[in-house]
Formats: structure tokens, sequence, C-alpha cells
């Protein structure tokens, strides 16, 4: 298994029982509701999946539970929707767990939901060397909503609360020259603190 080898003069700790499934993919097949695919080509005292969403790619949550098959030599396919979503990029993992409550996770993949929220954003441009603009073309009832703005570990760069929107194109100019260069993730929401739409921003730097 990963992780039983020694690197240089450090020998990595001895963790290296027989991994309880063997992976063969994590996928999604549709876009709105999300509906996720997982298939294994063998399992060992595998007792369930853990579904976890985020809409940061840092922070979890479980949302679903699919059993496992236990013991099996056999190809296993699994499948998972996720419906209570709105527009924009969501992140998905799956948190495997043995029977004696030893797990691993699968690698995080990401989404972007086609759900209907009455609400697109855009951002340009994008990447960006400094200030920006995001677009928001309202077709929906929504009065007001709240920009928040993440760097890749999640920490809040930006927030601003209940700005007002018509129907139709809105565009917030942002000013984002003291961003340093990296990834960042602008969440918009609804009155509710829902999600209604997520973009990837990326700040290249001089």
């Amino acid at each position: 298994p990963s992780g039983c080898e020694t690197i240089e003069s450090l020998t990595i700790p001895n963790n290296c029982r027989e991994l309880p499934v063997e992976m063969m993919y994590f996928k999604s097949v549709s876009n709105c509701p999300i509906g996720l695919e997982w298939a294994t080509a063998s399992e060992k005292n595998n007792a369930y999946f853990l579904v976890e969403r985020s809409s940061n790619g840092i922070d979890f949550e479980e949302i679903g539970r699919i059993m496992g098959n236990g013991n099996s030599a056999e190809i296993n396919r699994y499948e998972f929707l996720d419906e209570e979503l709105k527009g924009g990029y969501y992140y998905y993992r799956l948190k495997q767990v043995d029977f004696d409550g030893a797990f691993e996770y699968s690698d995080v993949i990401t989404v972007k939901s086609l759900c209907e929220s009455g609400i697109e954003g855009s951002i340009f441009p994008n990447p960006t060397r400094g200030d920006f603009s995001y677009a928001i073309n309202n077709s929906g009832d929504i009065n007001t909503v709240s920009i928040k703005i993440m760097d890749a570990l999640g920490r809040v760069v930006y927030y601003e609360q209940n700005l007002e929107i018509t129907e139709g194109q809105n565009v917030f100019e942002i000013e984002g020259s003291h961003f340093p260069k990296g990834v960042y993730f602008v969440e918009m929401t609804n009155a509710e603190g829902k999600n209604i739409d997520m973009q990837k921003l990326i700040v290249s730097g001089d």
C-alpha cells in the first residue's frame, strides 16, 4: 500500500495494513441534481461509505451514507443523488469506513451544479492582476445577496452583506489589488444564507 516506504533516512510509520477497498473511480454523472457514481474492484471489511460535500473545498459535511458490501472480490457500483442544491461549484469526497471504524478518504472531485436559481454569476477579467468585476444576471425574484471571497485555505478576504440587486444585469466592482497571488472562491448567498452561485477566481499577480 502507499505510505509503506522509506524516504531518504526517514521511515514512514508502519500503518501499512491492506487497503480495505480498491477504488476504480469516483465521478459525477449529472449536474442537476448532482449525481455521483463510484465503483470498487474489491472490498475487505467495508462497512459503508459516507458522502461528504463542501462549498469551498475545505470544510466538508456528511450528506449521506451508502452501505458497503463487506467482503467482495467482484466489481461493485454505487450511486448517490444530491438534490438540495442551487447553482455553483461543489466539492465531494468519500469516507470509506471499515467494520472496526478505520477509514480512508477518496480524492476530492469538483462538480458545477446547473440547477436553476434565477441567478447566474460571472467574473471578469479572470485571471486578474488586481481589481475585477462580478456580474450577476438576475432572472428570478431575488432582491438582496451577500458576496464572500475566500482564499484556498478557507479564510475570508472579502465580505459584503445585503447588496441590493434588480432584475437583469448587476455588476459589482471589487478591489482585488491587495489579494496575494493564488486561487480564490467567490460565493454568493441569498437572504437566507443559502449558496446560489460559486465562482473560482485566479489572481495571477504581476
